[in-house]
């Protein structure tokens, strides 16, 4: 693998170089997969409470 920096015009990738931003690129998508994840069972939560019944008792009865 070759990387461009501001210093060295090419250069090579070490092993720990790789694994290390292998790790950080594997725990960001993690932590936004996550994120995505808990919002969609919001939604799905918050849909499901409107389409059972006890979801539109309550509903109605607020009305």
């Amino acid at each position: 693998m070759k990387i461009c920096t501001q210093n060295r015009s090419q250069g090579t990738l070490t092993v720990q170089r790789r694994f290390g931003l292998g790790c950080i690129s594997g725990a960001v998508a993690h932590a936004v997969f996550y994120l995505l994840e808990v919002s969609e069972t919001a939604l799905n939560v918050s849909m499901f409470l409107f389409c059972s019944v006890e979801g539109c008792r309550l509903l109605t009865d607020k009305l």
